[in-house]
């Protein structure tokens, strides 16, 4: 089978993108191998360059300038005619089988014979709801992207999404048929190989006078950080010795860190030395600590899993399409205060063995639901199926 893969990055170059952008892209080279892993012949359609007008140009200063807003431009009409233009150019002189996408921009005004698929993290009504980037979005863009989401669906043979809160906004809010719509988690921007034997013996190297809480994020307000420091202090002003060690940023914090604190800044992972640190933060970490805000689904979740380290989130958005209570973590209410959290990580501490059953569980979650491997296959069997029936 030839995927025509279109998206807004060369997904080969992820390492070298920007470093807000670097998880999309390597999510994006993932799903890629994911599916040449199976047997695609994956088909880099070129990424569609964003065509750049006075008038786009123009708005976007007005809004922003003016009106404190935000103002879109990918979801202008001219701009999706345009995108599609040079998608079905790209096709032309290709031979593909599936034209498949990680956005919905790139084929909201596609018009092709070929079957077309989509694999996303969240509506843009979801994105709306809970990402960083659509906060103050203008009133033309947002009925635009409604609009651009729509047009999407309805040209998308199948439409799958990484949670059921994603799914579930395509057909609630948008009427997506939901016989077109099908719920796929993927793994995390790794690709482990170790065996169970492996995690096990990880898990029972890990400390039990002191539990280490390990936060990813680039952005320290947003994914929680300032509510992962609150839990850390209320462990150990509880008597429970706890570590935190933060990944990714720099938290903005008035006060010099206490010295349980850690701060480990951004690591790269695309150079060795960088994968080697984040895997040794994983083999000896309790828990991932994520009190995120901005999240629609979260990869660094399937990634901790696959050390065999649970994880701790909010109930918000696609985690808990990820996180299971009692399988590979805790969820919790929104609004819940540091104690519960506290309470949840001081019981597993001090009944090791509880906490060791959580550890392996976790990892079983990640072997049978959370993996590129399990995700592809399943993907893999649904493109089998259209390009049959097309």
């Amino acid at each position: 089978m030839r995927v025509g893969y279109v998206t807004g990055h060369d997904v080969r170059q992820w390492s070298k993108g920007p470093r807000n952008e670097v998880g999309h892209m390597a999510n994006a080279y993932f799903m890629a191998e994911a599916l040449r892993n199976y047997g695609c012949d994956i088909v880099n359609l070129a990424p569609p360059r964003a065509p750049v007008t006075m008038v786009g140009w123009a708005s976007e200063v007005f809004y922003k300038r003016v009106r404190k807003q935000r103002y879109l431009r990918y979801v202008e009409p001219p701009f999706l005619d345009a995108l599609a233009n040079q998608v079905a150019s790209s096709i032309h002189s290709q031979r593909v089988d599936v034209i498949f996408s990680n956005m919905a921009r790139y084929v909201a005004h596609l018009d092709s014979p070929l079957p077309i698929v989509t694999w996303r993290d969240a509506t843009f009504a979801g994105a709306l709801e809970q990402h960083r980037d659509f906060r103050d979005v203008c009133k033309r863009s947002i009925a635009l992207g409604h609009a651009m989401e729509r047009a999407a669906l309805q040209r998308c043979r199948l439409s799958i999404f990484r949670s059921e809160w994603a799914a579930r906004s395509a057909v609630e809010f948008y009427g997506a048929d939901p016989a077109r719509v099908v719920v796929v988690p993927t793994g995390g921007n790794a690709d482990p190989e170790w065996d169970e034997a492996q995690v096990q013996q990880w898990i029972r190297q890990r400390e039990t006078a002191v539990c280490k809480l390990l936060f990813v994020g680039v952005h320290w307000q947003g994914k929680g950080g300032p509510l992962a420091l609150d839990i850390t202090r209320a462990l150990n002003n509880a008597g429970v010795p706890t570590q935190l060690t933060i990944v990714g940023c720099t938290p903005r914090v008035a006060e010099p860190l206490p010295p349980y604190v850690i701060v480990e800044g951004f690591v790269d992972k695309s150079t060795q030395t960088g994968r080697e640190k984040l895997a040794s933060l994983g083999r000896e970490a309790h828990f991932l600590l994520l009190p995120t805000t901005v999240d629609t689904y979260g990869n660094v979740f399937p990634e901790s899993n696959a050390y065999g380290v649970p994880c701790l989130a909010p109930a918000l958005a696609g985690i808990t399409t990820i996180i299971h209570n009692g399988k590979n973590g805790y969820t919790f209410d929104a609004q819940a205060p540091a104690e519960e959290w506290v309470d949840c990580i001081a019981l597993h501490m001090q009944k090791v063995d509880r906490y060791r059953e959580l550890a392996m569980s976790s990892f079983k979650e990640f072997q049978t639901r959370l993996s590129w491997k399990v995700a592809g296959k399943r993907v893999k069997e649904l493109l089998d199926e259209i390009v049959g029936k097309s």
